[in-house]
């Protein structure tokens, strides 16, 4: 999708003034850059004059993938905080406000980690996480500079990259303007705008991994505006890119013996009944991915993205069952003997069960899929608090309607909630069941 770059005239003299366009390929359209000359002596009373005055225009979001109820707007920020007067940059921001009860607190910020991740997407997809953070929180998310809706940097085609060196190259060539100017610094003094942005005299901020780095710096810049800040991950300040890689590395390697040993006592798909074992396999299956990559519906499966699928997957313990079935599934196809067709075998392995709540509105085209280890009541009155808190926060009535093969009640939001909670969201919920025996009416002929 191709976005827009201002570029600066000459003689513009108001903030924020559009002065011309011209196409950047790979850009993605919304927040972008815009440019407009000003005159100031001092670049820190430029930008608070200029930057620290202005407040979201919040608008329903656009993309397909953001809650119902989640807002989106801009927020422009100098591209150079010590040149303030040149080029202006738009971060693109979101909001998820809050549903209540209870008093308002302010704005939540947060950052998922990276660098390089989309703040908003995340905070679309993790949302009911926090659900108990956004009934006294308007939660915000942000794409910071050179990400995603945010300016992002265009590397142009990379179907020949093979190297760093390389990489970097192309990364120059199409975005050397922006690339000074994209670090966890400016990322911080922007985080400081948005504060105020949205109203905020003081910054609440929720981090993890490198959003933790940020909010550190945060703190360490404006140390005077930050309130309540959790920080999940803290990676050590004081080692360069090589010693935070090899730091990384060894917490790597400590969650995936402990997964190996979690594998082993679970009927774990690689050969032997020990960590040593399994650990053993997984090493053998990335040297034969080396040698020889995996055809799969979703492209090749080498050794590269063998190992990241790995990193992902021990992030979090709530994964390894997941990783315990991917690794089970990694099996180099028996060739075709000269003269045969190529045949696939299936084979159909139950790797345990899981429950699916699944909400369809029938009023637009809206569903969510919930998946929990068991049906029982509190699976259910949790449901039924996430409908009415994340997903339908302003509705006065939401009609619920289930099927008639469902042994739920609203009984259930009693025996997993203390009575005033299950009172209060029982008040906006009005049950229904289709009948046991329906029919179907037949479409008109002809």
């Amino acid at each position: 999708m191709a976005g827009w770059r201002c570029l600066r005239r000459p003689g513009a003299a108001l903030a924020g003034v559009l002065v011309g366009v011209v196409p950047v390929v790979g850009a993605t359209a919304g927040a972008g850059v815009v440019s407009a000359t000003r005159s100031a002596r001092d670049p820190g009373d430029l930008v608070r004059k200029t930057f620290y005055r202005q407040s979201v225009d919040w608008s329903a979001c656009t993309d397909a993938g953001e809650p119902p109820r989640a807002q989106c707007g801009t927020v422009q920020v100098p591209l150079n905080y010590a040149h303030p007067e040149g080029a202006v940059l738009e971060l693109a921001v979101s909001r998820l406000p809050a549903t209540g009860p209870g008093l308002r607190l302010g704005s939540l910020a947060v950052n998922f980690g990276g660098p390089g991740i989309s703040g908003i997407t995340e905070l679309a997809a993790r949302a009911p996480d926090l659900a108990g953070l956004n009934r006294r929180y308007d939660l915000i998310g942000f794409d910071p500079r050179g990400v995603a809706r945010s300016s992002p940097v265009n590397c142009g085609d990379l179907g020949s990259v093979t190297d760093s060196a390389q990489l970097a190259q192309a990364c120059a060539h199409f975005s050397g303007w922006l690339l000074p100017y994209v670090g966890t610094p400016n990322a911080a003094r922007d985080l400081d705008v948005i504060r105020q942005a949205v109203g905020d005299d003081r910054l609440a901020y929720l981090g993890f991994s490198y959003g933790s780095r940020l909010g550190a710096v945060y703190a360490h810049e404006f140390p005077s505006r930050a309130g309540r800040m959790v920080l999940d991950g803290v990676p050590d300040p004081t080692l360069d890119d090589a010693a935070t890689a090899l730091a990384q590395a060894r917490g790597f390697q400590k969650a995936l013996t402990d997964f190996a040993a979690d594998c082993a006592a679970h009927n774990c798909p690689m050969p032997g009944g020990t960590s040593a074992q399994v650990l053993a396999g997984i090493t053998k299956d990335a040297h034969d991915l080396d040698r020889t990559a995996l055809p799969t519906t979703a492209g090749a499966l080498d050794r590269s993205s063998y190992l990241q699928g790995l990193e992902n997957a021990l992030y979090s313990k709530d994964n390894w069952p997941y990783l315990r079935q991917a690794i089970g599934e990694v099996r180099q196809p028996i060739p075709a003997a000269p003269g045969q067709l190529e045949r696939y075998d299936c084979e159909y392995k139950r790797n345990g069960t899981v429950n699916l709540f699944i909400f369809l509105d029938v009023h637009r085209p809206w569903r969510k899929v919930k998946v929990t280890d068991s049906r029982a009541a509190v699976d259910f009155a949790a449901c039924m608090r996430e409908l009415a808190d994340v997903h339908f926060p302003k509705a006065e009535r939401i009609r619920v309607v289930l099927d008639n093969l469902s042994t739920h009640s609203a009984g259930a939001l009693y025996q997993a909630f203390p009575p005033a909670e299950a009172r209060r969201i029982l008040r906006r919920l009005e049950f229904h069941y289709v009948p046991k025996v329906s029919v179907v009416p037949a479409p008109p002929s002809g």
